[in-house]
């Protein structure tokens, strides 16, 4: 439970920082089956705050190979828009 708790804190800074700075709303969100992102507390704010979940298949290495290759890609682009501003 504790987990849960610590990373819906931390989805929730991160949504309203990267909000702030790319002036958009989060509207996916991807990730995998972990137990520390499938809660109640988890999934009802994303329901509230109307952020559709993608949930890949655990295990897969040739889509976790591919989702890490995406997320190097959008850390990267994030990094970059926050260097030039």
């Amino acid at each position: 439970m504790r987990y849960n708790t610590k990373s819906l804190e931390k989805f929730v800074k991160i949504k309203v920082r990267m909000e702030n700075k790319i002036r958009r709303k989060i509207l996916y969100l991807r990730m995998n089956r972990g137990k520390k992102y499938i809660s109640t507390n988890f999934s009802n704010y994303l329901e509230q705050h109307k952020i559709k979940r993608d949930l890949t298949m655990a295990y897969i290495s040739q889509q976790n190979k591919i989702n890490k290759q995406k997320n190097h890609t959008i850390i990267e682009r994030a990094k970059s828009m926050v260097a030039s501003s």
